[in-house]
C-alpha cells in the first residue's frame, strides 16, 4: 500500500473518534439533567461555583462571557457531565480528608508491656580478650613509625 496504509488508518481512526464521540455525547444528552440533579445532590457549591465563574467572566471581558453562556447552552451535556464528575470527585475527597482527620485524632488502647527483671537485662555476655600477636622488635626508625 506504500504511503496510503498509514493514511488510510489514520482516516479510519478519525471515523472511529467520531462515531465514538457522537454516541457519548447522545448518552450525556440523555443522562445530562440527571447528572445535574445528582451533582446538586452530592455537592451544590460545584453548580454555583461554575455560575459564578460564568457571571464573573461576563462582568470582566463580556465577549468572553456570552461565548462562555451560549458554549454552556450548546454543550450542557458535557457540561453537566463536568459538574457531576467534579462534586463527584470533590465528595470523595472531603471524605477522604475528614476520614484521616479521625484516624489522626484517634486514641488507641495501649498495652501493658512486661518488663523482664533488671537483673537479667544488664547482665552481659563475657566477651574473650582476643590474643595479641607479638610484635617484632626492630631498632630502626623505619620500624618505629608502623608502631602503636
Amino acid at each position: 500500500m506504500g504511503n496510503f496504509g498509514p493514511l488510510i488508518a489514520l482516516i479510519l481512526f478519525m471515523v472511529l473518534m467520531y462515531f465514538v464521540v457522537k454516541g457519548l455525547f447522545a448518552v450525556l444528552t440523555i443522562v445530562g439533567p440527571i447528572l445535574l440533579l445528582v451533582a446538586a445532590i452530592l455537592d451544590y457549591t460545584v453548580i454555583t461555583d461554575y455560575a459564578k465563574f460564568i457571571f464573573r467572566l461576563l462582568k470582566e471581558n463580556p465577549i468572553f462571557g456570552l461565548v462562555a453562556i451560549f458554549l454552556t447552552v450548546v454543550g450542557y451535556p458535557v457540561v453537566f457531565g463536568y459538574l457531576f464528575v467534579k462534586a463527584w470527585l470533590r465528595r470523595n475527597v472531603k471524605s477522604h480528608i475528614k476520614q484521616m482527620e479521625d484516624e489522626k485524632n484517634r486514641y488507641e488502647d495501649y498495652e501493658v508491656v512486661k518488663e523482664e527483671k533488671e537483673e537479667d537485662f544488664l547482665i552481659l555476655p563475657k566477651v574473650e580478650k582476643p590474643v595479641e600477636a607479638k610484635k617484632p622488635e626492630a631498632g630502626n626508625e623505619y620500624d618505629d613509625l608502623f608502631r602503636n
